[in-house]
């Protein structure tokens, strides 16, 4: 027993040195930018147009230094569910309006949008699996890379709402697979690898699963599959 206590001690102390790690790496890379910029902003001889790029950069790293922050707290802090009677195909179809107006995040990528029009209200926390969609979705986005398409489905199969959100990116290494959900296990430069960990929890929650189809080099398909109950 007594060893089996120092290998738990062991095993979250490292844990918690891991995410440690992680969250100055994070914060680090932005702040160093925004500080860089602070100081440009400081001197005298930028031109308008420079100082309209310094501007930009202290816009930009601001809102990535905050993304990530939010990020963590939502994994560390998850919030308790508020079921509430919610339209997924409403919520599904407004995501994909913003992605569509917005370039730096669709870049000369296709976004196909198919939503089953048989769907009723069911009961949901709505600004979680909102979290939920924008974060598959976005990892399509990324995998795509402003090239090829990104298809988001909904679908009702038996009691059941699902969200298809396919990509014709390079697909996920059967190396990563085994650690896609955990906490910190990321394949990108840059990322806290949190996004999908904090999906998969916020569908665990809901009685749900997420299901990950990728063939060797033919994209990737993730399923968020949440129990339709009335009532």
């Amino acid at each position: 027993v007594a060893m089996q206590d120092r290998v738990a001690r062991a095993e979250a102390l490292a844990g918690l040195g891991e995410m440690a790690a992680t969250v100055a790496h994070e914060i680090r890379n932005p702040m160093g930018s925004i500080v860089m910029a602070a100081k440009q902003l400081a001197g005298e001889d930028l031109s308008g147009e420079e100082r309209g790029l310094v501007i930009d950069v202290l816009k930009s790293e601001s809102q990535r230094l905050n993304e990530t922050l939010t990020n963590f707290l939502s994994y560390a802090r998850p919030r308790e569910l508020k079921l509430e009677r919610g339209d997924l195909n409403g919520m599904v179809g407004e995501i994909c309006r913003m992605v569509e107006t917005n370039p730096d995040l669709l870049k000369q990528a296709r976004l196909t949008v198919r939503l089953e029009g048989s769907f009723e209200p069911f009961p949901m926390d709505h600004a979680q699996v909102r979290q939920v969609v924008w974060n598959i979705l976005l990892n399509a986005l990324q995998a795509v890379d402003g090239r090829g398409e990104v298809r988001v489905e909904t679908v009702r199969q038996a009691g059941e709402a699902h969200l298809r959100v396919s990509d014709t990116g390079p697909g996920i290494p059967e190396s990563a697979r085994a650690g896609l959900f955990k906490p910190f296990h990321t394949t990108k430069s840059q990322g806290t690898g949190l996004g999908l960990a904090i999906a998969d929890r916020i569908v665990k929650a809901h009685g749900g699963r997420i299901e990950v189809d990728s063939p060797p080099g033919q994209g990737a398909r993730f399923t968020v599959i949440l129990p339709v109950v009335q009532g």
